[in-house]
């Protein structure tokens, strides 16, 4: 990504780090079945009852992670309620206020939420 960005130094007026959605894919994959969520609490020696706070204080640590990582670049947070709530309108809106030079960029659309898998009980679905 280095690479990219001093490429095209002079076109970039900023650099925007954080989650925006997280997936689970590949060798995680088996944190998506409840076997497999089971044995990572195990693994982690979470009771299911202590999992609320446990899941809270994990949020809180990516929260406040991020929230140091904005403070120490002097770039605003701005929490994005919605997923239909336009990533780039509101990153053009704040380098606007900013007096930042318009930039040329790619289309981008941000994750949408997937539908559920279906439920292959109460669905009937064969597989």
């Amino acid at each position: 990504m280095s690479g990219f960005i001093q490429r095209h130094r002079s076109s970039v007026m900023g650099i925007l780090n954080g989650f925006d959605r997280v997936r689970i894919r590949g060798t995680l994959r088996w944190l998506c079945y409840v076997d497999g969520f089971g044995k990572y609490l195990s693994a982690m020696k979470v009771r299911l009852k202590d999992f609320k706070p446990y899941a809270e204080g994990i949020t809180d640590r990516v929260r406040r992670a991020t929230e140091r990582m904005a403070e120490e670049a002097g770039r605003p947070l701005q929490y994005l309620g919605s997923p239909s709530t336009s990533q780039e309108e509101v990153a053009r809106a704040i380098a606007e206020l900013e007096g930042a030079p318009p930039v040329q960029t790619r289309g981008h659309e941000s994750a949408r939420p997937s539908p559920s898998p279906p439920n292959l009980i109460r669905d009937r679905v064969s597989l």
